[in-house]
């Protein structure tokens, strides 16, 4: 049995009985509620309090402690799981029973249904009277919170619906619904199903304006240019639970084009390994564009300029990668040991290192190794241990609860999340189902340290995404046209990928693979996330030999690109697949931009462009072309990963010498002797 840990909640404004005009009553269901006598067909509909011992009771107080938890736990107590001891003072669970006369007959089916028509759970105890209570822990959370952390005990602060009504928070109604008479004009285009989220029109203008506060309405605006720094979000208050989204759309076109099946894979910001020709490096991608083709006959081409990392002051020309296939991800490959055996001590990183005194010493011959290739790893495991939020969207006033903050986007690590995207998830090593977590919101909760800890002052901040979990479950399935439908909700690209590797393997193996909802409104702290989603469909045929991926399609059976991934957090264990645990970088260092997760590794003042335009010759200006050498036979594995959604035949290097495998053995998994990569010379670097 898991072990929890005790909320004591030490206020409670409950009360047993309450007065309204001049009269007094139990603060609890009616007599006649509480009646169990059945009527004259034998129904019996009651109310009863339900002890402390029961599931039920228990439930509701696991779920309270864990959101509170969540609320003002430290951020290394996250993991815990809590439970309030009791429920906060004159506060009871009841339960509206109804049972037809054949109720007793039936069995149970949970505890929280039981084997009766109707079995709902009310909190009472409210001071305002019987008539005002709590459905649910999640309706009762905001009056807890406010319990908990007001110091001045003023019901005003306090947020939850009972107290502050919809009407008094100011909420919009929604407008009267009007039928449609015949012959009337068709309703315009259908706007897109749930809430959308819309991000302060990027200005150049230094001043915030109302058109530019955040609003859960269409996206109806044209983006405006980017680059240029958004508007300052309005302060707003609202709930201390606000519901949560289902559906987002940012105004942004590099989220809109990112959300696309085929669009491209990196992202600018991102770490990434590039084909140097013979031998591979590590860079910070730093532009992107598609370039279209000038005849149908032709395919359209995607072009990246990355920029080396290196060691200060020397930074190489930026490089110019016209072949996606010569791109992997920072986490597709477990990067080797440096070459200097000076640098190879865990507690020295990037950040920590004199590179004048070490390039001077390097220089003179006191040490032997590349030191260029040595800065590069060091680097790429420094920016590994990072976050930076991005693209704020809103700041809501919690009152004693602090602030909270919704982002757009966020880098962790080596990759760039947006809301609305799949995400791979840090899963127990007995749990292989394929799943995934969609991230709905990115939210950063501000809240005042504790005015009885004397030793701490100012704020703490702790971040946490919200979202829904899916699992990939195979049915059988005899035709393509039969495949089961997805869930309406999902991302586009989960979508398209399933449908890809399901026309594969309903040939083969008379079975589909669809994607359906495991758990809805789900949190997880940015320590249990392990990287970025990609498409099985479109990254396997990069990451694998010609021969292996073709032989999978043969099979119908499509592996989860996830299997070949390393996770962040995993390249600062020198062996994480041999027992250390990656988790220790917990959230990681916080950055407030890009730029300061890159340090010094980078040239100063470079400069990271979001738009997806094609450059012009000015802009291409001290770019050097990538090396042809080694890619030009990729070039038709990228032809044909443009067809993706009819199949695929790709093509690339072998993944086994570079990938971090838990089959293989022994630190000697990544080098062989001296040279990197093996014998042949042919390896990172």
């Amino acid at each position: 049995m898991a072990r929890y840990h005790a909320f004591y909640v030490a206020r409670s404004d409950g009360t047993l009985e309450t007065t309204h005009a001049r009269k007094t009553e139990r603060n609890e269901p009616t007599p006649d509620q509480l009646d169990r006598t059945p009527d004259a067909n034998g129904v019996r509909d009651y109310y009863r309090e339900i002890p402390e011992d029961e599931q039920k009771h228990i439930d509701w107080r696991r779920k309270l402690g864990g959101m509170l938890m969540r609320e003002i736990g430290k951020p290394e107590e996250q993991h815990k799981g809590c439970i309030l001891a009791a429920l906060p003072e004159n506060y009871r669970l009841y339960e509206h029973i109804k049972q037809s006369q054949d109720g007793d007959k039936k069995s149970a089916k949970n505890h929280a249904g039981g084997g009766h028509d109707r079995q709902d759970a009310y909190l009472y105890g409210h001071p305002q009277g019987r008539k005002k209570r709590f459905r649910s822990p999640a309706d009762y959370f905001p009056h807890l919170l406010w319990l908990v952390t007001d110091a001045d005990a003023d019901p005003n602060n306090c947020t939850c619906k009972l107290c502050c009504p919809e009407e008094l928070q100011g909420e919009p109604k929604p407008p009267p619904v009007k039928e449609l008479k015949e012959n009337s004009a068709p309703p315009a285009s259908p706007k897109p199903k749930g809430p959308i989220v819309v991000i302060p029109r990027r200005s150049s203008s230094t001043h915030a304006s109302n058109s530019t506060t955040p609003a859960a309405t269409p996206a109806t605006t044209p983006a405006t240019t980017p680059g240029t720094q958004p508007a300052e979000p309005v302060v707003r208050p609202t709930s201390a639970n606000p519901q949560l989204p289902t559906s987002h759309s940012l105004s942004l076109p590099d989220w809109q084009f990112d959300m696309q099946y085929d669009s491209l894979l990196f992202r600018p910001g991102e770490i990434v390994w590039y084909d140097r020709g013979v031998a591979w490096g590590l860079s910070v991608i730093i532009r992107r564009w598609v370039t279209r083709p000038a005849s149908i006959s032709q395919q359209s081409s995607k072009n990246y300029i990355v920029q080396p990392l290196n060691y200060p002051p020397q930074y190489p020309s930026p490089v110019l990668m016209t072949l996606e296939s010569s791109l992997r991800p920072w986490l597709a490959w477990s990067p080797p040991e440096c070459t200097i055996e000076t640098l190879r001590r865990p507690d020295l990183t990037f950040d920590r290192i004199d590179w004048d005194h070490l390039v001077a010493v390097f220089m003179n011959g006191g040490m032997n190794g590349d030191l260029g290739v040595d800065a590069s790893i060091l680097a790429a495991k420094m920016i590994d241990g990072t976050y930076t939020l991005q693209q704020l969207l809103s700041t809501t006033n919690l009152g004693p609860a602090g602030t909270e903050r919704r982002w757009g986007a966020l880098f962790l690590g080596a990759e760039k999340i947006w809301v609305g995207e799949p995400v791979r998830l840090r899963q127990p090593q007995a749990n292989r189902a394929e799943t995934v977590f969609v991230v709905s919101a990115i939210s950063e909760r501000i809240q005042p340290q504790p005015s009885y800890n004397p030793a701490s002052t100012g704020s703490s901040s702790f971040v946490t995404l919200f979202g829904d979990l899916y699992s990939l479950t195979h049915v059988p399935c005899s035709h393509p046209s039969a495949i089961p439908p997805n869930p309406r909700n999902l991302p586009i690209r989960m979508a398209k990928d399933a449908a890809v590797r399901a026309n594969a393997s309903v040939p083969v193996r008379r079975e589909a693979g669809v994607w359906r909802l495991a758990s809805a409104r789900v949190s997880k702290p940015l320590s249990e996330i392990k990287g970025r989603w990609y498409e099985s469909s479109r990254l396997l045929p990069i990451l694998h030999e010609k021969e292996v991926y073709e032989d999978q399609i043969k099979q119908g059976s499509v592996q989860d690109t996830g299997v070949w991934m390393n996770g962040r957090g995993d390249s600062l264990s020198r062996r994480p697949h041999q027992g250390d645990s990656p988790q220790n970088i917990g959230s990681g260092v916080r950055q407030a931009e890009r730029k300061d997760a890159l340090g010094r590794c980078v040239p100063p003042g470079l400069a990271i462009n979001d738009s997806l335009n094609e450059p012009n010759e000015a802009d291409l200006q001290g770019v050097e072309r990538g090396q042809q050498q080694g890619q030009q036979d990729r070039q038709v594995q990228d032809q044909q990963q443009h067809q993706a959604v009819e199949g695929f035949d790709p093509a690339g290097p072998g993944l086994e010498e570079f990938m971090n495998l838990e089959s293989m053995e022994g630190d000697t998994a990544m080098l062989d002797g001296p040279e990197f990569g093996g014998q042949t010379g042919a390896g990172f670097y």
